[in-house]
């Protein structure tokens, strides 16, 4: 088995298409790691009390593209600074996946749904089988000639035998693995990114392209 943190290559495909890339994870040392290795010209820490404000002094043009994999409090953090034709890319909202109700106080749907068209906000799901047939080889050779030249750098956990992959497993998803991929032997290919990464770095690209990211 083998994973990659989506936004740690989502992030270095950013630069590479000449975006100014605000990042946000989990802990100082990740935080560094993203700063330092992978070239995010910022990185906040998801746990800080003031995430919000430190995201508001770090974009202070506010976000043209955001790539969401979390929701929560950091979604809530970055709604209101939101440009007029923003992208959202929606990955997934690991960060609710386990409430079993709804979260208490008022309903916040109307706050999204104005923002929404009040900025013209694309705001957009995606399932890989959407992209795999028709985008996966031409990314594939674009990622290949970038990990090779150094561009997109990863980095790797590997555990040891299949019966360690469902704790492995467990620990990915609570962030205790903190190298940007992981892989448990034995499998196919282990170094080579999967296609949800690649489709992810394709949405953002494409959310570039179409003119969220505005030169200022």
């Amino acid at each position: 088995m083998h994973f990659i943190r989506v936004g740690a290559v989502v992030g270095q495909i950013a630069k590479l298409k000449g975006a100014r890339v605000v990042g946000i994870a989990g802990g100082a040392d990740k935080c560094r790691y993203a700063v330092e290795e992978l070239g995010f010209d910022v990185c906040l820490d998801r746990h800080d009390p003031q995430l919000a404000e430190y995201l508001a002094a770090a974009c202070p043009d506010g976000i043209d593209v955001y790539f969401e994999n979390v929701g929560g409090a950091v979604f809530d953090a970055v709604l209101p600074l939101l440009n007029i034709g923003a992208r959202v890319p929606v990955c997934g909202h690991i960060g609710d996946y386990n409430n079993g109700t709804l979260p208490p106080g008022p309903n916040r749907l109307p706050l999204l749904m104005s923002a929404l068209v009040q900025k013209r906000i694309r705001m957009e799901g995606f399932i890989i089988l959407d992209h795999y047939a028709d985008r996966f080889a031409a990314f594939r050779h674009d990622m290949s000639e970038w990990i090779g030249a150094g561009r997109v750098k990863l980095r790797e956990d590997v555990v040891d035998g299949l019966e360690d992959a469902p704790e492995a497993f467990m620990a990915y998803l609570r962030a205790a693995i903190s190298a940007s991929s992981w892989c448990v032997w034995p499998t196919l290919e282990c170094s080579m990114v999967p296609v949800r990464v690649w489709v992810a770095a394709l949405v953002w690209a494409s959310a570039l392209r179409d003119g969220a990211h505005r030169k200022r």
